[in-house]
């Protein structure tokens, strides 16, 4: 019996619904699921970190799908450069026409009221930050056409050269056309969503220390909507358990319930069709 299981089951014990005559595994489940959501989102318990390419001259970029708050953000320079956070507001008041600026970058700016999918740094980069450049050549995308400087994953083929610009030969996919200059990466190190569970056999991501609390969750919004007083009434003490639970995760927050070590590397292909 895996977590979901094991919690579900646990729940239905309460519930006095071991036969699930009265919710289904799927409705369980979802409620599971939101609880899930709820505890990433109120304690910031999940955090992550990815790789994502800087382009000379290109200041908007996307957020991960999965992006709940920023952590901290660097250049992946000689330095390490951190960038500091400014929203856009604070920005338009401190500098005219900054969205046209290029230079070293210094902020990352994002405010997920005005724009919850993507984000800017300022200035732009320009030819100045140091740079890495490969080539990949071989199979299943054949070589890179006109590319001054674009990295892609290793499984796309071999290192062959650096800085290498107008190259034509056509792969599986046709010529590659249009490959913007990388100037260098950005780390974003951000506090992230898990993944909506839609089987029984899924696996949660928050750690196991949260499944009592997921547990109460669960019971908690069953009975929510009960028309019976007593089922509201302990609808309303489990939420009240839950939420105990969530003040003892939140103020041990400074620990790292989950931490995906490694860099995610997110690499940008256009192709010619």
């Amino acid at each position: 019996m895996n977590r979901v299981e094991s919690i579900l089951t646990k729940a239905r014990h309460q519930l006095a619904d071991p036969h699930k005559s009265r919710w289904t595994d799927e409705n369980l489940l979802a409620i599971l699921s939101e609880g899930q959501q709820d505890m990433a989102n109120q304690a910031l318990l999940l955090k992550k970190w990815v790789d994502l390419p800087v382009f000379v001259g290109q200041a908007t970029y996307k957020l991960p799908t999965d992006f709940i708050k920023l952590e901290s953000a660097w250049i992946l320079d000689e330095n390490k450069t951190p960038l500091k956070y400014i929203s856009y507001q604070d920005l338009d008041k401190k500098k005219k026409a900054w969205t046209d600026e290029i230079g070293k970058p210094e902020y990352i700016v994002y405010d997920l009221a005005r724009n919850s999918s993507e984000f800017m740094i300022y200035p732009a980069p320009d030819k100045t930050t140091e740079a890495a450049t490969w080539l990949f050549d071989g199979e299943p995308y054949g070589v890179i056409t006109k590319a001054d400087g674009v990295i892609l994953q290793s499984t796309l083929g071999t290192v062959v050269n650096s800085n290498v610009k107008d190259v034509e030969v056509s792969s599986l996919n046709g010529i590659v056309t249009n490959i913007l200059e990388i100037a260098n990466y950005l780390r974003l190190c951000y506090h992230y969503k898990p993944t909506d569970l839609t089987k029984l056999t899924d696996e949660l991501t928050v750690m196991p220390a949260m499944d009592k609390a997921l547990k109460h969750y669960v019971v908690a919004q069953a009975l929510r909507n009960d028309m019976d007083s007593m089922n509201r009434q302990v609808a309303a003490e489990e939420l009240q358990m839950y939420n105990r639970e969530m003040l003892e995760i939140i103020s041990d927050s400074s620990k790292d319930y989950l931490y995906i070590k490694e860099p995610v590397l997110e690499s940008r292909y256009d192709g010619g069709f």
